[in-house]
């Protein structure tokens, strides 16, 4: 492994830690009543998160990006104006518009006339010939990560009207995460099982494809 290889699953690494790790706070601080606390770790790696991301990257990803940015410190500056004003929507809403917004990324390359992400990300690992039966899979996988964030945004959601914030926050800080890289790690098994003659499936090979900025492009 290159040392800018190792640097970037290194970084990718820590980027995972960090996101679990404001999960795990923000589910704390809400089971323990401390909602408005939640609420001011959420805003901050909203903000944080995109910007930092801003900073590395260029064309209409910094702007993205940025604009990402912008709109969580839009956010905090309403809740710090008007603290009253829809507390537990300032903790509900954003996680949700988040999944909406990864939901919308697949599913936007999926349009007629676009690339499924998926099957970029195949083009960049084995390059632009593709083998039997791997365009259609990749393009099934991309349908299925277009629909399952959104899917679970809609279940907090539900949780929420139903059982209260308690019920929210484990729906969306714990059962979500979980079902994401249980999605994420059984798709690889699965892949391995079903379709042999695509090669034994690598978990850390696909996260150097999704650091690949090619597999984010047209």
């Amino acid at each position: 492994m290159t040392t800018h290889a190792a640097s970037l699953r290194g970084g990718l690494l820590l980027r995972a830690l960090l996101i679990a790790a404001v999960f795990a706070l923000v589910h704390i601080l809400t089971l323990s009543g401390a909602v408005p606390l939640a609420i001011a770790v959420l805003l901050c790696a909203m903000l944080v998160g995109p910007l930092a991301s801003a900073l590395r990257s260029a064309g209409r990803w910094r702007l993205f990006y940025t604009l990402a940015g912008a709109g969580a410190l839009l956010v905090a500056a309403i809740l710090i104006e008007w603290p009253d004003a829809g507390t537990q929507a300032m903790l509900i809403v954003p996680p949700f518009l988040g999944c909406l917004l990864a939901s919308a990324l697949f599913a936007h390359s999926l349009l007629p006339g676009e690339d499924p992400i998926i099957t970029r990300m195949c083009r960049v690992s084995r390059g632009e010939v593709l083998p039997d039966g791997l365009a259609e899979y990749s393009r099934l996988l991309t349908w299925g990560w277009a629909l399952l964030p959104a899917l679970l945004g809609l279940a907090g959601l539900l949780a929420f009207a139903g059982w209260g914030l308690e019920a929210w926050s484990w729906a969306t800080n714990v059962v979500s995460p979980t079902v994401l890289a249980a999605y994420f790690v059984g798709e690889h098994v699965y892949r391995g099982f079903r379709h042999p003659h695509l090669g034994r499936p690598s978990i850390l090979r696909t996260f150097d494809v999704m650091l690949n900025s090619m597999s984010w492009r047209r």
